[in-house]
C-alpha cells in the first residue's frame, strides 16, 4: 500500500473502533501497519489501538513502547490506560523510570493512574511516584506525577500542579490546563473554573488562553450533562 492508502485504511479502522470491536482481519491489519517505516502510520496505529480491548491490541502496544521513535513510544505508553494487567503495569513503571522522553515518561505515568485503580495498586504507584518526583527534572513529566498523585486521593498536589502554570513553555502550561480539567469533579469543579478564569486574566500565550476557554466549556458541559441525568 502507498501512504495514503494507509491513512484510509486507518481512518477506517479508527472509525469502526467507536461501534465495534475490531476481527482478525482488522488485527492483522494493524500489526503489519506497526512495523512499517513512517513513525506517522505507527504512531497513528498505537493511537487507534486506545478502543482495543483484545489482547493482541494490548501486544501491538507493548511492542510499539520500544519503538525508536519517542512519538510512537508515547502514543503507545497512551493507549496502554485500556490495560488491566499487571504486567503491562509493571512495564509501565520501568518505562516511567527509564525512558529517554519526558513525554514518554509523562504518558506513561498517566496510563499507570488508570491501571492502577483497576487493579488495586493504589498505595503501591502513590510510593512509587512520590519517589520518582525526588529525581524528575522535566516539567511535563512532574505535571502527570502530579495529576496522577492527586487523582489517588493526594489532594496536597493540587498546588503543586497549579504552580506548574509558572512554567516557561506555553506548552506545560497547556498540559497543566489540560489536568486541571481531567482532574474537575463535582466537589472541586467550582474552584477549578475559577483558578482557570484567574490565570486567564494574566496570560499572555494565545495558545494557552484558547486550551482555558475550551477547558472550561467541557468542565461546564460536565456540569449540565450531570443534572440532565438526575433530571
Amino acid at each position: 500500500m502507498k501512504y495514503k492508502e494507509k491513512i484510509k485504511v486507518l481512518a477506517r479502522l479508527d472509525d469502526k473502533a467507536y461501534e465495534e470491536e475490531f476481527d482478525e482481519d482488522d488485527y492483522s491489519i494493524l500489526k503489519e501497519l506497526s512495523y512499517d517505516k513512517e513513525l506517522t502510520i505507527r504512531a497513528l496505529v498505537a493511537r487507534i489501538l486506545v478502543d482495543s480491548s483484545d489482547e493482541k491490541g494490548e501486544e501491538i502496544l507493548l511492542r510499539l513502547t520500544n519503538d525508536k521513535e519517542w512519538l510512537v513510544r508515547t502514543e503507545a505508553c497512551d493507549s496502554l490506560g485500556i490495560s488491566e494487567s499487571v504486567t503491562t503495569y509493571n512495564i509501565l513503571k520501568k518505562i516511567a523510570k527509564k525512558d529517554t522522553s519526558g513525554y514518554v515518561r509523562g504518558y506513561a505515568i498517566i496510563s499507570l493512574g488508570d491501571i492502577a485503580v483497576k487493579i488495586h495498586k493504589e498505595n503501591e504507584l502513590i510510593k512509587f511516584l512520590e519517589e520518582m518526583l525526588m529525581h524528575e527534572k522535566t516539567e511535563f513529566t512532574k505535571i502527570n506525577i502530579y495529576t496522577v498523585l492527586y487523582n489517588l486521593g493526594q489532594k496536597e498536589y493540587f498546588d503543586k500542579l497549579l504552580s506548574m502554570t509558572n512554567s516557561k513553555k506555553y506548552s506545560n502550561k497547556c498540559a497543566v490546563v489540560n489536568s486541571l480539567k481531567d482532574i474537575a469533579n463535582e466537589s472541586n469543579r467550582d474552584m477549578i473554573i475559577n483558578v482557570l478564569l484567574e490565570h486567564k486574566k494574566k496570560e499572555t500565550a494565545m495558545s494557552v488562553i484558547y486550551t482555558i476557554n475550551d477547558a472550561i466549556k467541557e468542565i461546564e458541559e460536565m456540569d449540565e450533562m450531570e443534572e440532565d441525568s438526575d433530571e
